[in-house]
């Protein structure tokens, strides 16, 4: 019986690693081509992580901007959305609306001025990320310049949209 016991556990063993070695390799191109996707989107949450993380240590101020552009948008999409409901109930064209064309508009620029302040948040990041791994000293003037204009485009938009805010 001993015999037989080693011949089967060498058969389950031999099965066993045969099975490991299919599932670290791959039987099938699929799993290369999951493998390489997975990978690119953990690169992908990496990159959009620490570029977070930058726009809140590096450039507060833009990302503060940022963000409350961001609220605004909501918040004007959601009044506009309410608005259309009722002039769509009330049986008015919404094209002929002034304050619903007025709304969108402010919607619109809202819009442009958030991928403008993306825009920078990402020069800045790509300026600082050459920074540190460049070990040249006009390089750091250069990054201390780009988070600057970041910071001061944050103030900006922040103070320019306070009225709109406010209106909200």
């Amino acid at each position: 019986m001993s015999g037989c016991f080693k011949y089967f556990s060498m058969c389950i063993f031999g099965f066993l690693g045969l099975c490991v070695i299919v599932a670290i390799f791959g039987d099938d191109k699929q799993t290369g081509s999951q493998n390489q996707k997975n990978a690119a989107d953990a690169e992908e949450l990496a990159f959009t992580e620490s570029l977070k993380a930058f726009a809140a240590t590096k450039v507060p101020e833009l990302q503060k901007s940022i963000e409350e552009i961001k609220q605004l948008q909501i918040a004007l999409g959601t009044k506009i959305s309410e608005l259309e409901k009722v002039l769509k109930l009330a049986g008015k064209d919404l094209s002929k609306d002034n304050d619903l064309m007025e709304w969108k508009s402010q919607l619109a620029d809202l819009n442009l001025h958030i991928n403008d302040l993306n825009e920078t948040l990402l020069n800045t990041y790509i300026t600082y990320k050459k920074f540190e791994l460049s070990p040249e000293t006009e390089d750091k003037r250069r990054i201390e310049g780009a988070i600057e204009k970041g910071r001061s485009t944050g103030i900006e938009v922040s103070s320019r949209y306070e009225s709109l805010r406010n209106q909200l």
